[in-house]
């Protein structure tokens, strides 16, 4: 059953072309620099698009409780130690992006 589910999601990459998804991660990576800055988020990481993925995470005071604040309202975040890793991938949107940051702000800087 896994192989069949794999084999289905790499035709998906294959079909879209593996540089595409890395362009579309770009974008959405330098979205979320962007905006968290825009927002008084702390970021944590390197900014450097070059040498990053989409993945990007933010300092925050209890990364657990924000994740399932976050998760009970529909975006699904990652607690990382002391932070909290967006990792959006080529099926996400702008709109995505902007919805999980404007959370973010609101639950950590209210």
């Amino acid at each position: 059953m896994h192989a069949y589910i794999a084999r289905a999601g790499m035709e998906m990459i294959s079909s879209i072309g593996v540089d595409q998804v890395r362009a579309w991660h770009e974008v959405l990576a330098a979205r979320l620099r962007d905006g968290g800055r825009e927002r008084g988020l702390t970021l944590y990481g390197t900014t450097d698009l070059a040498r990053k993925t989409a993945n990007t995470a933010f300092l925050v005071h209890d990364s657990h409780a924000i994740e399932q604040a976050m998760r009970a309202r529909g975006v699904l975040p990652s607690a990382r130690g002391p932070v909290i890793r967006l990792a959006p991938h080529f099926y996400n949107t702008i709109a995505d992006v902007e919805t999980a940051l404007d959370l973010l702000a609101e639950l950590t800087l209210s």
